[in-house]
């Protein structure tokens, strides 16, 4: 995916949000005088947060509203969206070749950077993305190789189906723009790398481990219990992903199947209008850019 992509997908998102923000006001103040509107949502453990925290100030403010949020990964977001199961799905990463045609409509309520993370006792760490590429196809074994520590390099990763994998493995890439998910020596390597299911999960591992390197949504890395991995010379942070100089970032969706029903659009006008955008802000995502707090 080319890098500037982020910028353009969050466009999109700022486009659709005043598309639908015209129609949709009626819905949210128009009350619930009849039984109520229900919202399910399902998806990235990423997005996770931000719709949770977002559902329940919406329900707070609209009592006429019952949202329910789930996680349960990128992959089951889409396909859950894709088979009617819920009015919305959420999603860390773009759609994939096989899910694209099908009458998914794509709302970009965030930008968020994938942050490499390292165990405590490594020190600071800077690598390029040739050294991060070649780390995780296995070429790269010891931290004797990019670093003043010595050790076996052992690698963690995200379960097939997870966002954050998708887009870290398209983000990455060799000094000839070879993806690291389309490379062979990780296609062989990976499934012998420590497998976690969620962010959180993947924070609390590394924080326990020696010699390890993960990664994770910006949100879910601390200085306080692990090393944050600087890439290309620039560490995660918001305003680096908000600036484009950080390389490892992406958007975060929701998907619809087709229009969605008035009480989805409502929440997805609340999401990507200034009070969303606040608990973007909040949840230590990057809001879209026309926002300022």
């Amino acid at each position: 995916m080319e890098k500037n992509q982020i910028g353009i997908l969050a466009i999109v998102g700022i486009v659709a949000a005043s598309l639908i923000t015209m129609g949709v006001s009626a819905v949210i103040f128009g009350g619930g005088g009849g039984g109520g509107y229900s919202i399910q949502i399902s998806g990235s453990t990423t997005c996770f947060p931000v719709i949770e925290a977002a559902a329940e100030e919406f329900q707070n403010k609209y009592p006429e509203y019952t949202i329910e949020v789930a996680a349960g990964g990128s992959s089951k977001g889409v396909s859950d969206a894709l088979e009617g199961v819920v009015d919305i799905g959420m999603a860390s990463r773009n759609l994939k070749e096989s899910e694209q045609g099908q009458g998914l409509i794509d709302y970009v309520f965030a930008t968020d950077g994938i942050a490499v993370i390292a165990s405590k006792g490594l020190g600071d760490l800077e690598l390029t993305m040739e050294q991060l590429f070649k780390i995780y196809t296995g070429e790269i074994t010891d931290w004797s190789a990019v670093s003043s520590k010595s050790g076996s390099i052992t690698l963690y990763t995200r379960a097939e189906g997870s966002g954050t994998r998708a887009s870290f493995e398209e983000l990455v890439t060799n000094a000839d723009g070879d993806e690291l998910g389309e490379s062979d020596g990780y296609i062989n390597n990976v499934g012998t790398y420590q497998t976690v299911e969620s962010n959180d999960q993947m924070a609390t591992e590394i924080k326990n481990a020696n010699n390890a390197i993960g990664y994770c949504g910006l949100a879910f890395a601390s200085d306080a219990d692990h090393e944050i991995v600087s890439i290309d010379g620039v560490e995660a942070s918001a305003s680096a992903t908000a600036d484009g100089t950080y390389p490892v970032a992406r958007g975060l969706h929701m998907f619809t199947a087709g229009t969605p029903k008035p009480a989805a659009l409502a929440f997805i006008n609340y999401i990507m209008g200034p009070n969303g955008q606040a608990i973007v802000a909040e949840e230590d995502f990057v809001p879209l850019s026309w926002y300022s707090a």
